[in-house]
């Protein structure tokens, strides 16, 4: 027969501001709730060809990752995605720049699109195209990114999720966090964005 405990206040021992929490391991939050947030960052910048070596499709893992152990094996994580791209005016007049999402080392197929009609299925994507080569787009830095979910993260594991990039194919470069110009820093013209990934656990 199941109990039920009735309190108005409850206060630390030590402290009446004060409980420690952190030994509690089957308390339950309502759903909703944020159990926690983990971040990772990437401040250098990123300029790599991907390859199809070993079937690899060209995708890259451009070193944006944050790593979250979740406390419940059926909470969603929230993923929170800020990238800025440069366009490879050169080799594919500023083509497509796509990301997706891994978890444990393999894509997270729940944030990407549909794919119809034989599309590549991607979690997010940005177009500079120009195919004039105007010598604008060798200077062009998008805004790539969004917020996602893993709907069910499945395990108490510590669970590493990563950006991967792609280009339009196996030769346009990935740029991230710079142009394909990069012009001199001291004279102002590019600066060092960061970009960034966000990891909320949320009770369900």
């Amino acid at each position: 027969m199941a109990s039920t405990l009735s309190v108005d206040n409850i206060q630390g021992s030590a402290s009446a501001n004060t409980i420690d929490m952190s030994g509690v391991t089957n308390l339950h939050p309502p759903a909703g709730m944020v159990i926690q947030v983990v971040h990772g960052t990437l401040s250098g910048q990123v300029a790599v060809t991907g390859n199809n070596t070993g079937g690899a499709d060209y995708i890259v893992n451009i070193g944006l990752t944050a790593t979250i152990t979740p406390r419940f094996a059926n909470s969603r994580i929230k993923i929170d995605v800020t990238t800025f791209v440069g366009a490879d005016q050169t080799n594919a007049s500023g083509y497509i720049q796509s990301y997706m999402i891994y978890k444990a080392g393999s894509k997270l197929t729940g944030p990407t699109g549909d794919g119809v009609g034989g599309r590549r299925p991607v979690t997010g994507m940005i177009n500079m195209y120009d195919a004039s080569a105007a010598s604008a787009t060798l200077h062009a830095v998008g805004f790539l990114g969004g917020t996602h979910f893993d709907t069910n993260v499945g395990t108490t594991n510590a669970t590493a999720y990563s950006i991967h990039m792609r280009s339009y194919s196996g030769g346009p470069i990935i740029y991230v966090n710079r142009s394909q110009q990069f012009q001199d820093g001291d004279l102002d013209y590019d600066p060092t964005p960061q970009s960034t990934i966000t990891l909320t656990e949320i009770a369900v």
